[in-house]
């Protein structure tokens, strides 16, 4: 039965090896072992992903604890595939895995911005407070910050963007300034970039300043 077992797994490699997803899926599940299952998984993902077929993943049939694997990678495919509603609800499934439980905060927060503002704030909030990864923490930062701006909440951007140093999140604070009208702190802020939307910016308060030799710098 084991000898059988092995023989099983290593046809499910081989077919998953030449992209015969059909044939793979046979073998998977003749594979009784859960590790083996999951040994699997891993080969699959690191040969493939990002372009992963979702519906293949469910052929593994994994236990509730492991089955995390599969609603991450499931929901960074989602994602990127602009898919956002399936991607909030395939990382709103991770639940025991602590490697990915902090990172699907993150994702929800992103997912959730096209669609269900309310909970993209909670979930990026959380990120902010918990997490620790400095370029996620920016992102984070910057689509928070553009909730409250559309929200008109001018005051409370600034806050979340408070101490974040990325080109968006300055961008965006020197326009929040410019909304309330404060001109100097906008201008220190965007002479301390060389983007296009700074160029611009830059242009349109020394044109309304009529300083037109500086709007054409």
């Amino acid at each position: 039965m084991k000898n059988k077992g092995m023989k099983n797994y290593f046809l499910a490699k081989s077919a998953i090896f030449d992209n015969e997803e059909v044939v793979a899926s046979n073998y998977i599940n003749k594979v009784p072992l859960e590790n083996d299952r999951l040994s699997l998984l891993f080969y699959y993902l690191k040969k493939y992903f990002p372009d992963i077929n979702v519906n293949f993943l469910k052929k593994f049939k994994l236990n509730t604890f492991d089955n995390d694997y599969i609603n991450y990678y499931s929901g960074l495919y989602y994602l990127k595939h602009e898919q956002y509603k399936q991607a909030a609800e395939a990382f709103q499934l991770v639940s025991f895995k602590k490697e990915f439980l902090l990172q699907s905060i993150f994702y929800k927060g992103i997912a959730n911005f096209y669609i269900n503002k309310d909970l993209s704030s909670y979930y990026l909030l959380s990120y902010i407070n918990e997490g620790n990864d400095n370029e996620k923490l920016a992102i984070s930062k910057y689509l928070l910050g553009q909730i409250k701006f559309m929200q008109k909440k001018y005051n409370e951007a600034l806050i979340v963007l408070d101490g974040c140093n990325s080109n968006l999140c300055k961008e965006l604070t020197a326009e929040i300034y410019l909304k309330l009208r404060q001109t100097d702190n906008a201008i220190n802020i965007l002479n301390q970039l060389n983007t296009d939307k700074s160029y611009y910016f830059r242009a349109v308060i020394y044109f309304n300043q009529k300083d037109f030799n500086s709007a054409l710098e």
